[in-house]
């Protein structure tokens, strides 16, 4: 592993998502001293040494008073970075490139897929002026380095996949090897034991489609539906679609359901995956979702959608279900909660899942990226 000791990083992002948390995280850990200008005003996090929170807001004033904050954070920055590391290409960065290039040599722009996916034309001409200036271009799935070789002209000795690690691994498998009971690790999230826990999406973002999943879900029988209960995890914020949400969840007279509006540590995650017996996970486009793999290692099934890049999971066995589109996902759900299925990982997905997305698998090709030799 890289001697990253004393080596000085500068990360662009939202500092309230658990994976550039945990990416801090893990650089401190080994000595890297860490300054992050977060996109959320966010609480202070553990091991930056500086931080400057620029809050986006909507509407032409908001936007042009957080480019405002924007300048004025990258002004205020101190000295020269090893690595500036944007994470998410946001298309409004492209404005600051000058500030970025004068900051570092490198600049590692990790694509965490929607900022490719979901691109309107004028935000892809902007990310393209940030890929060229990029020294790496990161991306956490194989799947999408190839579609986006296809459409922008890059040295391939620029583009490498290099995934976050999942910390939740460790713990589900502390809670696996010490045979946590179900009905306790249910009751902490006050769900219960004995009916199927269907996780819908895994954020409160509107690209998880929960609308669009609960009017589809409507259509199951209610023998079928009196099996299950329902769990969104919207975090705190959100509350239009919580209230959205309850609202509709009473028209379609499903009563089974629960919200979580808490932000939950690694280990309290560990907790839901181990209880999670369905992940329905059709957004529109993902890379390689961090919960999707800690569904599946803790043993649930995921119900996906064919559009998604999940092909290199499919030799694994039926843990995870594809759909060609909403209006399966009523059958799919149905005849898993229907099956007798063992709630079991096979050893061959676990053994893949920790090879790819532990942090000792992967820490290697972040080191080569944010350190190795310019091009």
């Amino acid at each position: 592993m890289t001697d990253v000791l004393g080596r000085r990083v500068l990360v662009i992002g939202d500092g309230a998502s658990v994976f550039v948390r945990d990416f801090i995280c893990q650089y401190h850990g080994r000595g890297v001293r860490i300054d992050l200008i977060s996109f959320s005003c966010c609480e202070e996090v553990p091991g930056v040494e500086s931080q400057f929170n620029c809050r986006f807001s909507a509407g032409g004033l908001g936007k042009l008073l957080f480019l405002r904050d924007l300048y004025s954070a990258l002004r205020r920055t101190d000295g020269v970075y090893d690595s500036v590391v944007l994470h998410f290409v946001y298309p409004f960065m492209a404005f600051f490139l000058p500030f970025l290039r004068g900051k570092s040599r490198r600049l590692i722009s990790v694509v965490w897929g929607s900022d490719f996916y979901r691109s309107s034309f004028v935000k892809r001409v902007a990310q393209a002026m940030i890929f060229w200036a990029s020294t790496r271009i990161v991306f956490t799935n194989p799947e999408t380095l190839k579609d986006f070789s296809r459409g922008v002209l890059r040295p391939k000795s620029r583009l490498c996949v290099a995934r976050f690690g999942l910390p939740v691994l460790d713990q589900i498998e502390r809670y696996q090897e010490n045979d946590a009971d179900r009905s306790a690790l249910c009751g902490f999230f006050g769900l219960p034991a004995e009916r199927k826990i269907v996780l819908v999406g895994y954020n409160s973002s509107p690209a998880q489609r929960h609308v669009d999943i609960v009017r589809e879900l409507r259509r199951l029988d209610s023998s079928i539906r009196n099996r299950m209960h329902l769990v969104f995890h919207l975090g705190r914020g959100g509350d239009q679609l919580k209230s959205t949400l309850r609202d509709l969840l009473a028209e379609c007279e499903i009563a089974e359901y629960t919200i979580l509006s808490e932000f939950y540590g690694f280990s309290d995650i560990a907790r839901l995956r181990c209880v999670t017996d369905i992940l329905i996970n059709v957004q529109v486009s993902d890379q390689f979702s961090g919960s999707m793999q800690e569904t599946l290692y803790a043993g649930g099934v995921v119900v996906a959608g064919d559009w998604l890049p999940y092909q290199e999971l499919l030799s694994f066995g039926r843990q995870i279900c594809l759909v060609h589109s909403l209006g399966e996902l009523p059958a799919m759900v149905e005849q898993i909660v229907v099956s007798k299925a063992s709630s079991h990982t096979s050893p061959g997905l676990k053994d893949y899942i920790a090879g790819v997305s532990s942090w000792s698998a992967t820490m290697h090709h972040w080191d080569d990226a944010l350190f190795g030799g310019a091009d």
